[in-house]
């Protein structure tokens, strides 16, 4: 395979996993991160099903505080539940504490993001962690200083 193969291989893969993304109702700057993908607003324009329209604008920043988390137990428990879906899938590469999440946002796990995220769509009656949410939720995973997985006994 030539290196010109290679290359358009990888962007198609980037192109497919930006496409499900915005399925899932992801923002646009959170498919640029995960992709790498220049952020486009012609990508903005691509006739597809997004699961929450309403939230989905080119110029909207995506959620970066973990705390929306923690306000009530529900999204605590919710955040727990995804955390272990992200466990199960290995969405989360073995990283040290402090890793950045230009490192956890890559392909690959942002396929699992998405896998593990269509599980816990599935799984609960109302869930209330969205997809931008979720990559949140799996870079300060990965990242440790703020929350943690840590497995029960």
């Amino acid at each position: 395979m030539s290196q010109t193969d290679d290359l358009v291989g990888r962007n198609h893969q980037r192109a497919q996993l930006a496409l499900r993304m915005m399925q899932h109702g992801a923002r646009d700057t959170t498919v640029s991160k995960w992709t790498d993908l220049p952020m486009n607003p012609h990508l903005s324009l691509v006739p597809t099903k997004r699961a929450h329209p309403e939230e989905t604008s080119s110029g909207a920043q995506p959620p970066r505080q973990v705390r929306y988390f923690f306000r009530t137990p529900l999204p605590a428990n919710h955040a727990a539940t995804l955390g272990s879906l992200f466990d199960l899938f290995e969405t989360l590469p073995n990283t040290t504490l402090g890793t950045s999440g230009q490192r956890v946002r890559t392909v690959d796990p942002g396929e699992k993001l998405c896998h593990a995220c269509e599980m816990y769509v599935a799984m609960v009656e109302s869930p209330l962690i969205r997809f931008d949410h979720a990559g949140l939720l799996a870079t300060a995973l990965a990242d440790g200083r703020e929350i943690f997985l840590r497995h029960c006994s």
